[in-house]
Formats: C-alpha cells, structure tokens, sequence
C-alpha cells in the first residue's frame, strides 16, 4: 500500500491578546484597526482582550463595529478576561 498526503486549504487561525487599559475610545478603535489589518482578509482572528473594558471602550466591540474594521471574508471572536 502506497500512501499520498494532500495539502489541504485552511485559513490563517490568529489569537491576539490585547490590553487596552485606560485608553478612550478613539485610541482602543485605532488599536483594534491596526491589528486586524495586519492579517490575511480570510483569517479567522481570536481576540482575547484583558483587564477592565469601559463604556467607551466596549462600544468599538459592538459586532456591527469590527464587521467595519474587519473585511467580510474575516471571522473575529471576542473574549474577556
């Protein structure tokens, strides 16, 4: 028996570990825009976000926001710690 390996296609997998602090709101959009960009279009984007989220902060993690950040081909995933 001969055996044959095919690759298959996968998407990119990328977890991102972010730690906003204090930053307003402006500053913590910035950050998220400029990570997400830095990967491929069809990624699939884990982002682990620690410490405390304000008000401000926690309304750049609304879906309809990343879904403007990111490009329809990219799915992101959100946690909180």
């Amino acid at each position: 028996m001969k055996w044959r390996f095919h690759k298959l296609p996968t998407r990119p997998m990328v977890k991102v570990d972010l730690k906003p602090g204090p930053m307003d709101r402006d500053s913590f959009a910035f950050l998220l825009q400029s990570t997400i960009v830095r990967f491929p279009e069809d990624a699939v984007v884990n982002l682990k976000i620690s410490g405390r989220i304000s008000d401000a902060q926690s309304s750049v993690l609304r879906a309809a926001y990343l879904r403007s950040l990111a490009p329809p081909t990219m799915n992101i995933s959100i946690h909180l710690t």
